[in-house]
């Protein structure tokens, strides 16, 4: 279709349709309605299929990310670049779960170069190196030179097209994942007064506003403004995406994290929201982290009032036993099984997980930590 008038006019209103689309509450939905008109365009359909394969839907990208792939095989620069694009987007999911393999980040870098011509290829550096940094910080390695270069070249792409606001919401997460909190909140609430900034930039703000209330609540200090402030902002997220893996998790631990009153209710909801996210994104750790986790305290409350709470202790150990097949460096969740085995009376496997655990992360060693090791050990010696 080279030089045809009308493949030129047909690309030039389908481009016309992606940007208007990516701004759109669902557009997945509007990106599929493009792909159908594309027809028997090729390049056409194949930049619809990167589209539909990089925007934040919540599902799989796999299915598009294969077709795309498989077009772009053999293309020039740009569509070197496009796959990188593509790539990053399939990473980003296979994470949830901790699919993502470190061997594969660093082909993509390798094929996109050090210094890309495209802007996705340019964004595509900036993605590319947060996840493989947090890859690596997730396995208790060294990425913290990839996180502090993914926040730089984020920057400059944020000086080079100010307006752009993915670059910015990329700027934020890795701000986030090296602790650098106030500047990372400084970014994401102007964000979340933009309505372009879409779905990624309420899920990086949920995060950071829970980060916030975890620390003030381990401090002492009320946390129920900036749980509720995660809540709003997760409930944007699924507002424009319904069903978000990402963002049902991201409301369930902000509702636990501002919960008062009946536990019971809470932790049906946080179940519930957990379980739908796992049915939709198979492995997500952090979905099954907090289900376990929740278990967990209903299994404590139960065994407080006198009740049977042997299936919440086991759902909750069939939980972080996935979480720690995952990732066996997950340290808070190698504390909370042994919790749990201490009180299904396995305290051999409970002390051993609690000595994991510290060494993993000392922060863990507490008070009441080292006062479980010492009941731990007495019930071990019969006492």
């Amino acid at each position: 279709m080279r030089g045809d008038p009308g493949a030129a006019g047909l690309r030039e209103r389908l481009g016309a349709g992606i940007a208007l689309a990516l701004e759109a509450p669902s557009p997945a939905e509007a990106l599929g309605s493009l792909l159908k008109e594309a027809g028997a365009d090729a390049w056409a359909a194949t930049v619809l299929r990167v589209a539909l394969a990089r925007c934040e839907s919540g599902t799989d990208p796999a299915p598009h990310a294969s077709a795309a792939l498989d077009r772009l095989k053999g293309g020039g620069r740009p569509a070197v670049e496009l796959a990188a694009a593509v790539e990053a987007a399939r990473l980003r999911w296979r994470a949830l779960s901790a699919g993502d393999a470190e061997s594969d980040y660093r082909k993509a870098l390798e094929a996109l170069g050090s210094e890309p011509v495209t802007w996705a290829g340019k964004l595509a550096a900036v993605e590319l190196r947060l996840g493989l940094g947090s890859r690596m910080v997730r396995h208790r390695a060294e990425g913290r030179p990839l996180l502090e270069e993914a926040v730089r070249l984020a920057g400059e792409l944020t000086k080079s097209v100010q307006s752009w606001s993915a670059p910015r919401v990329l700027r934020a997460a890795g701000r986030l994942r090296l602790e650098q909190i106030v500047e990372a909140l400084a970014e994401l609430d102007d964000l979340a007064r933009r309505p372009e900034s879409g779905v990624r930039a309420f899920l990086v703000g949920a995060s950071a506003r829970l980060r916030v209330a975890e620390q003030r609540r381990k401090d002492g200090h009320p946390a129920e403004d900036d749980a509720q402030r995660a809540r709003e902002l997760a409930a944007k997220a699924l507002a424009a995406e319904p069903g978000h893996p990402e963002g049902a998790v991201l409301a369930a631990a902000a509702l636990l994290a501002a919960a008062k009153g009946e536990l019971a209710e809470t932790v049906a909801t946080v179940v519930a929201e957990t379980s739908r996210a796992l049915e939709r994104a198979p492995g997500y750790v952090d979905a099954a982290f907090l289900r376990g986790r929740v278990r967990l305290w209903a299994g404590l409350a139960d065994a407080l009032a006198g009740g049977d709470a042997r299936p919440h202790f086991a759902a909750a150990s069939a939980d972080l036993d996935a979480v720690l097949r995952a990732v066996p460096e997950f340290a808070p969740a190698l504390k909370s099984r042994g919790v749990v085995r201490f009180h299904l009376g396995r305290y051999d496997e409970a002390l051993a997980d609690w000595k994991k655990a510290v060494e993993l992360d000392p922060s863990l060693d507490t008070a009441d930590l080292r006062a479980d090791v010492r009941h731990a050990e007495d019930r071990r010696r019969g006492r």
